[in-house]
């Protein structure tokens, strides 16, 4: 009854976001939806983990699944996935992989993270350097990153997803956090101006053991002055190259200020530092709000 209420685009939308969130992760990153300013994104985690506390629940009361899921929404539901029990629940109870959650330093897509460290490391290295002075800027990366080319977003969703834009931000404002994404900033003359300025390409070794990936960002000033730096990545970040306790918390209260009081704020942090004594995860969604 309510797809016969859509349109042709609507249900073409509807279908998307439904496929997104059952895509495996070769076909999201396969799916140029990803960086073209598909909104459905944001969906993965909070929808993947309602989906499994649903299923869990049923599961639990008796209710019974189909253990024959298709492979992928992208093979028009040809393949069968067939999952070994004891493999899925080996180390049950033990190891918990919230231990290896993945944390962005930067508001942006996981693949042009390291463009945003080299230009922020070239600034830090030489502070003299300005976005006026710059003739040029190339950022070599590996295959994926190097379609995110878009030097002209027109949505926070696909600037987000676009490697000049996000670049020419880390120059000009030396952050790339959520206000990069603000109408302010996305109107902004000087970035767009800038991210003209940037050229992708794609090096062939730049993924060499599909664990870890390099980007490398090379600066040519109009006077024929040159900077450049490396940045290897590990896929995920964690827990191979984590983040601090302090950065994470300190990142959570600027974020979070701008939705709750100060009061609350330490309340919480307070809480999920001392999570195991937690009873009721109540005590800490109180404060969301």
């Amino acid at each position: 009854v309510l797809f016969r209420s859509l349109d042709s685009k609507q249900i073409d939308n509807a279908l998307g976001i439904a496929g997104h969130m059952c895509l495996t992760p070769k076909t999201i990153g396969e799916s140029r939806r990803s960086w073209e300013g598909g909104m459905s994104k944001a969906l993965e985690n909070s929808a993947g983990a309602d989906l499994g506390i649903l299923s869990a629940l049923l599961a639990k009361e008796g209710f019974v699944g189909d253990t024959n899921i298709p492979t992928s929404f992208g093979d028009g539901l040809a393949g069968k996935r067939c999952w070994n029990i004891g493999v899925l629940t080996k180390n049950l109870g033990q190891d918990f992989k919230v231990s290896e959650q993945y944390y962005k330093e930067h508001a942006a897509c996981m693949f042009t993270l390291p463009a945003i460290d080299c230009i922020l490391a070239i600034k830090e290295k030489h502070p003299e350097l300005t976005a006026e002075a710059v003739e040029s800027i190339t950022v070599k990366t590996f295959t994926e990153a190097s379609k995110m080319n878009d030097s002209c977003p027109a949505s926070e969703a696909t600037a987000k997803f676009s490697l000049p834009y996000v670049t020419a931000c880390a120059l000009l404002l030396n952050k790339v956090d959520i206000e990069a994404f603000s109408k302010e900033q996305l109107d902004n003359s000087r970035i767009h101006s800038l991210a003209a300025k940037v050229k992708i390409e794609h090096a062939v070794d730049a993924f060499p053991d599909r664990s870890t990936f390099y980007t490398k960002v090379e600066i040519k000033t109009g006077i024929g002055k040159k900077y450049q730096h490396v940045r290897k990545f590990h896929f995920g970040c964690e827990p191979e190259d984590p983040m601090s306790l302090g950065y994470i918390k300190t990142k959570f209260r600027r974020l979070a200020s701008k939705a709750i009081s100060h009061d609350k704020i330490e309340k919480i942090v307070n809480l999920i530092e001392n999570l195991e004594q937690v009873r009721d995860i109540n005590e800490v969604t109180q404060f969301l709000h």
